[in-house]
């Protein structure tokens, strides 16, 4: 059983306490240290400085990965992520992460299974497109959703992309179809998840929402609905930050200078239909962000 893997890992827990110099951040002193099972209740993992991993490779094949895979391989509606990524994701390390849990914490005792590989995996079997259609969303949620960027984040947004990305055919020839079907489509299963109050991790039972508010889930359905019928409006409420966000440290690494230009292209194709100013806007964006990853 799965849990007896864990309550395994927890016994034998290993813990990997790294300290970051703050005036040398590429610094990193790394030092090891065993606790016995017995100490690890008394642990305070909200005081501490340090960020604490309790890293312990799971040696078997969890159930749950093997249920994901299966429901993967055997459907012929889902078209992604390829039977390659699947099979390193199944292989893939899975570790226990000593993290307060985002409803009732307690911090001296709650963990979680961490999936970190598997989601690289994921994210590396992404096409071109559907890399640009992950920028469209990050841009909605750093510009028109900024004020509930800290309750419905980043990976939130990646995950239900995850969900609903598997639907849509990557190697349909209409590539600026493809990619607002996607938007669209991902747009809506938020608005579902948030009626529920309910969004699955990529791979286990969990609700990753939990924390979210009736108040909030309505609030965000409601902006994403506007997002729906006006997704250039939307996005351009990213490119119009206001200086505040001169000095604050964009996702991707653009800078204000590089916003403007990128404000300007776009106000150049005035004649073009709609979605291909979505789509010039967000290439542009594209091509900043992968030239910041160089």
């Amino acid at each position: 059983m799965e849990s007896s893997l864990i309550l395994q890992a927890l016994v034998r827990c290993i813990f990997i306490q790294i300290e970051t110099n703050k005036e040398q951040r590429k610094t990193i002193d790394i030092s090891l240290k065993i606790y016995p099972a017995k100490k690890f209740s008394g642990l305070n993992l909200t005081t501490s400085p340090a960020k604490i991993l309790l890293l312990h490779f799971l040696s078997r094949k969890l159930k749950c990965l093997e249920e994901w895979s299966l429901r993967i391989l055997t459907s012929d509606k889902v078209l992604w992520p390829s039977s390659e990524a699947v099979e390193k994701i199944c292989q893939s390390e899975v570790y226990v992460e000593a993290k307060p849990a985002i409803v009732k914490p307690s911090a001296d005792i709650d963990f979680c299974l961490g999936f970190n590989q598997g989601e690289l995996i994921l994210a590396s079997d992404l096409n071109p497109d559907q890399r640009l259609c992950v920028l469209l969303l990050k841009a909605l949620q750093k510009g028109y959703l900024k004020h509930y960027s800290s309750v419905l984040i980043t990976f939130h947004w990646k995950t239900a992309f995850n969900h609903q990305c598997g639907h849509i055919d990557p190697d349909l020839s209409d590539r600026r179809f493809t990619i607002l079907l996607a938007l669209e489509c991902i747009l809506s299963y938020m608005i579902e998840c948030l009626d529920r109050r309910y969004l699955k991790h990529n791979f286990i039972e969990s609700n990753l929402i939990a924390h979210l508010t009736e108040t909030e889930a309505n609030e965000i359905r409601e902006k994403i609905k506007e997002i729906i019928a006006d997704p250039e409006a939307g996005l351009q409420v990213y490119f119009d930050m206001n200086k505040e966000c001169e000095s604050s440290k964009q996702e991707e690494e653009i800078t204000m200078k590089e916003i403007e230009e990128l404000k300007t292209r776009r106000n150049d194709l005035s004649n073009e239909k709609q979605a291909d100013k979505i789509i010039s806007m967000m290439s542009d964006l594209q091509k900043v962000a992968t030239s910041n990853d160089s």
